[in-house]
């Protein structure tokens, strides 16, 4: 199955506040490229404002050619808080990318109706106020191949812009572990086997949405 190559993320943490009657929305928004960093973020934004009545959070990561979504009602009514925010994150065509949107009850209640829209458009919001960057779809490899083929692998990444991570020698021959975008990946591999006569091996290790 081809992987999709054209997402996007926000490129800085920001926030907007929101009134709703007579509560108080606030969004706060992040990139992040893990779901540890999301996880972080929800803590921190959390411990922020630990004095709101909720703080509602959800993230689009993209892990192991996945895209992992996750929202969480923080006490609101189950699925009135969490996915309304987690949908307009998707709405935008993001990943790496967490929301979470703090509550402070004013007194009026909204009922189930009025808690989707105001917690959609308090993320909705603060993500169009957000500047995006485009993210392409990188692989992080590992080449293996005899101490002769050293010099050519190297120099046919170099070709391609790739990232080198790191070069080991082993049992005679080396390893380099690199980070090559995706769209470069076939042509690379298929030159360094006809350079090398296929004594060169590459073998994707995982894939990752960078910035371009």
């Amino acid at each position: 199955m081809k992987e999709n190559q054209g997402y996007q993320t926000i490129s800085a943490p920001l926030k907007i506040t929101n009134k709703v009657k007579d509560s108080r929305f606030i969004a706060s928004a992040s990139p992040c490229p893990d779901r540890q960093e999301a996880e972080a973020f929800i803590t921190e934004i959390s411990a922020k404002y630990d004095d709101a009545n909720h703080n509602v959070s959800a993230y689009r990561i993209y892990e192991s050619r996945e895209i992992l979504e996750y929202s969480d009602d923080d006490g609101e009514p189950g699925g009135s808080s969490g996915p309304p925010v987690l949908a307009k994150i998707a709405g935008h065509n993001l990943v790496n990318t967490c929301v979470v949107v703090t509550r402070y009850f004013g007194g009026t209640k909204l009922g189930i109706g009025g808690l989707i829209k105001a917690y959609g458009n308090s993320c909705d919001r603060v993500l169009l106020k957000a500047d995006k960057i485009k993210l392409s779809l990188f692989y992080s490899i590992i080449c293996r191949g005899d101490y002769q083929q050293l010099g050519i692998t190297l120099g046919q990444l170099e070709k391609v812009g790739a990232e080198i991570k790191g070069t080991r020698h082993v049992d005679k021959g080396f390893s380099v572990e690199a980070v090559v975008r995706a769209s470069s990946f076939d042509s690379l591999s298929q030159e360094i086997t006809r350079i090398t006569g296929n004594r060169v091996d590459l073998t994707k290790k995982e894939s990752k949405f960078l910035p371009n």
